[in-house]
């Protein structure tokens, strides 16, 4: 063999080796002490077959020879063939290091991507089951939501009939509540004043009316004993002919038997007992006639009216029923202005006839026209004030003031002789020719005038005097003759 053809087999070992650096190891660990290489020609050994023994000894190829250059060449190149391949060998033990961390972490990270895979399943089973009861639960609310929305259709319908029937309910409660409250302002019979407290003002109304007539009679006698010795002719002729309309005037209201026996009694010896009880009786009768009249204005068929209303009420309705009618009329009416102006006129005109004579110049009783005025006012009030106390005041019974009229029977169970204890005698009992008193007989004894007013109350249908009016009685004027009584001139007695 050649040194050329060992050379180039020798660079193609060392290319062989260099290239299998990154192999596990070498093929052989060391050279023999000359290495031999087979040359392309030698022929290589049959390989053995099955028939052949397996204990057949192999021998290796012929190693080829080679000159001590190329074999320092040789062991040189494998020296640093044998570097090469422990560098190779720690980088290689430096890869497996990293590898077995990789593989710990990969290790690692399987176990938790198992673990989070397992954490997965049971999160799905959980939403799954979470999913079945979402269902069920939105099942169930479907199946509510409808039994609602049913009973709610319900509730509404309920609801609407509930709220008709409460309209219709409270319609009726209101009716009937109305209607309740008229009727209890109708049925209430509770009593702010008793009949006591009107009939006491009543009696201080008779004593206003007796002392009013005293004040009048004192006026009159000043005036006369002032002109005393004076001729009527004297008077003008304005007031001669007021004085003839004055007494015409009074005539047709109480008589001429009554005007000529006061006129006379005052002309003979200033006796004002007939004249004083007229002028009680004047304001007595008007006194009454405010307090009985629904209308005091001067229409007197508006009066009529009322009356006869208030009359058919008393019939068809119980008493309290009736009552609180009446005071709620009251209530409307008693803002009317009272006028006194005829009363006034019928007064003065009394008094002209008495001798009195109008006068503006400061003599004695000149005055008396205004302090009339004022004192007719004065009782005006007390009066409404009792016809006030008595309608609205007094609801559990129907209280009258009355008073009779001239020439009435005298009834001992509603009237009082005024002058029973008078030094005059009384009106009821009379005296026999020795001077005795006795007690007149069933004869009936008619009235001169009402003094004073009297008051009844009527309470479910039976009616009591609570006060008897006070009256002159014929009697009480008539004078003693040797035979009994003589009757006061003119007064007829009654039918």
């Amino acid at each position: 063999m050649s040194h050329d053809s060992i050379h180039s087999d020798g660079d193609a070992f060392m290319d062989h080796s260099t290239d299998n650096k990154g192999g596990d190891s070498m093929s052989t660990s060391s050279p023999d002490s000359e290495l031999q290489y087979p040359t392309e020609d030698v022929p290589m050994e049959p390989q053995p077959t099955q028939a052949q023994a397996l204990v057949t000894r192999v021998y290796p190829p012929p190693v080829p020879s080679c000159s001590m250059p190329q074999h320092d060449t040789l062991r040189n190149d494998l020296r640093l063939s044998r570097d090469d391949v422990s560098a190779l060998e720690h980088d290689l033990e430096g890869f497996r290091v990293t590898l077995r961390a990789r593989d710990a972490e990969i290790a690692e990270l399987r176990d938790y991507k198992n673990r989070a895979d397992a954490h997965m399943r049971w999160m799905d089973r959980e939403l799954d089951d979470a999913r079945a009861d979402t269902r069920e639960v939105r099942e169930r609310a479907e199946l509510h939501a409808q039994h609602a929305q049913r009973v709610e259709g319900s509730l509404r319908e309920s609801l609407r009939e509930s709220e008709s029937a409460l309209a219709k309910a409270k319609k009726l409660l209101g009716a009937r509540t109305e209607e309740l409250t008229v009727a209890q302002a109708f049925m209430v019979t509770a009593d702010k004043f008793s009949v006591a407290d009107v009939s006491r003002l009543v009696e201080q109304l008779n004593d206003d009316a007796y002392q009013c007539a005293v004040m009048v009679s004192d006026a009159v006698l000043a005036q006369r004993e002032a002109l005393a010795g004076r001729d009527p002719q004297e008077d003008t002729k304005e007031e001669r002919k007021y004085v003839k309309e004055a007494r015409e005037l009074v005539v047709l209201v109480w008589g001429e038997d009554v005007v000529g026996r006061y006129e006379a009694d005052i002309k003979k010896d200033g006796d004002t007992f007939l004249f004083e009880t007229v002028v009680q009786s004047a304001l007595v009768m008007r006194m009454k006639d405010i307090m009985q009249r629904m209308y005091l204005g001067k229409l007197e068929g508006v009066n009529k009216v009322l009356v006869n209303l208030w009359e058919g009420i008393k019939k068809t309705h119980e008493n309290s029923i009736a009552k609180n009618w009446f005071s709620m009329m009251h209530t409307q009416l008693k803002g009317q202005r009272v006028e006194n102006e005829d009363t006034l006129r019928r007064l003065v005109s009394l008094t002209c006839t008495a001798g009195y004579r109008i006068r503006d110049d400061g003599s004695p009783g000149s005055d008396l026209p205004v302090r009339l005025q004022e004192k007719l006012e004065e009782m005006t009030q007390k009066a409404l004030k009792i016809k006030e106390m008595a309608a609205e005041g007094v609801l559990s019974a129907e209280i009258e003031v009355f008073a009779p009229k001239s020439r009435r029977s005298f009834d001992p169970e509603r009237m009082e002789d005024a002058f029973a204890f008078e030094a005059r005698g009384s009106s009821t009992v009379v005296r026999d020719a020795n001077g005795k008193e006795k007690e007149k007989g069933e004869n009936k004894t008619p009235i001169v005038v009402s003094t004073g007013l009297g008051v009844q109350c009527c309470l479910k249908g039976r009616s009591e005097v609570v006060l008897k009016c006070k009256v002159l009685l014929q009697s009480a004027l008539e004078t003693p003759e040797k035979d009994g009584v003589a009757a006061m001139p003119g007064i007829e007695p009654p039918d």
